[in-house]
C-alpha cells in the first residue's frame, strides 16, 4: 500500500524577515504618532497653565486695586510689587457702644480679628482701629455684625474692613504676603523670573502691569482701574 507524504505549510526565512520589517515600520509610525500627540498635549497644557496664571493675576490685582485709593490705600507701588490696604468688606455704622460698633456688613468674607483692621470714613477724615472681636448683631431688620474695637465712631459713618498686605510678581508667580509673613503663591510658576513692572498712571485712575514670560514671548500689558467706591 502506497504511503502518501503530508506537506507541512510554513513561512520561509524571507517571509519572516519581511514580516519583521513591516512590524517595525508600523511600530515606528505608532510611536511617532504617540510622540506627536504627547508634544501637542504638553503644549496645550502649558498654554492652559499660562492662561490660568494670567487670568488669576488680572482678577486678583484688578479686584484689589479697584477698591483702593491710590493716595491713601496704596502705600508703595513700583518694580514688581505693590503694598496696600486690601479691603474685604464694609457697611454703614448703625449703632455705637463704648468699645464696639455695629455695622450693616457686606463683603467677600467675614472680618478676621487676627489679621484685619477697621477703617471708619467720617466727614472730616478716616479713623483706623484694631478689631478685637466679632459677633453677630442686627441693624434694625437687617443683619449685621458687632465689632469690638479700640475706639468709637458715630452712627451713619461708613466702615471698611481691611488687611495690610503686599502683592509680588516674583519667583515666576503672583504672590501675596500678609503683614510680615512669608510670600504665598497665588498662581503656578509660569512667568519669567524677572522683568515685571507695576505702576500707577499719572492721573492715578489706573494701574498698569507688565508681565514677562520665559523665552522670546512679548510681555503682556494689563491695566486696572483704581479708586475706592462705597
Amino acid at each position: 500500500m502506497a504511503t502518501r507524504l503530508r506537506v507541512h505549510e510554513g513561512m520561509t526565512l524571507v517571509e519572516c524577515l519581511v514580516a519583521l520589517v513591516l512590524a517595525s515600520l508600523v511600530s515606528a509610525a505608532v510611536i511617532s504618532v504617540l510622540a506627536t500627540q504627547n508634544r501637542l498635549l504638553q503644549g496645550l497644557t502649558a498654554t492652559s497653565s499660562d492662561a490660568e496664571a494670567l487670568r488669576a493675576t488680572a482678577a486678583v490685582l484688578g479686584e484689589e486695586l479697584r477698591w483702593s485709593d491710590p493716595a491713601r490705600d496704596i502705600q508703595a507701588i513700583g518694580g514688581d510689587s505693590v503694598v496696600l490696604r486690601a479691603f474685604r468688606g464694609g457697611g454703614r455704622v448703625c449703632a455705637v457702644m463704648t468699645d464696639a460698633i455695629t455695622v450693616e456688613y457686606q463683603g467677600a468674607r467675614a472680618p478676621a480679628p487676627e489679621k484685619d483692621s477697621l477703617l471708619v470714613l467720617t466727614g472730616v477724615g478716616e479713623l483706623a482701629f484694631a478689631i478685637r472681636d466679632v459677633t453677630g448683631a442686627a441693624c434694625g431688620p437687617r443683619p449685621g455684625i458687632r465689632l469690638r474695637v479700640d475706639g468709637t465712631a458715630s452712627a451713619g459713618a461708613y466702615a471698611l474692613v481691611f488687611e495690610s498686605g503686599s502683592y509680588f510678581l516674583r519667583d515666576r508667580a503672583l504672590r501675596y504676603r500678609l503683614g510680615n509673613e512669608g510670600r504665598q503663591p497665588l498662581t503656578d510658576e509660569r512667568f519669567a523670573a524677572g522683568g515685571h513692572r507695576l505702576r500707577v498712571t499719572h492721573d492715578s485712575t489706573a494701574a498698569a502691569a507688565s508681565l514677562a514670560w520665559p523665552g522670546e514671548r512679548a510681555p503682556m500689558e494689563l491695566r486696572f482701574p483704581v479708586g475706592r467706591t462705597q
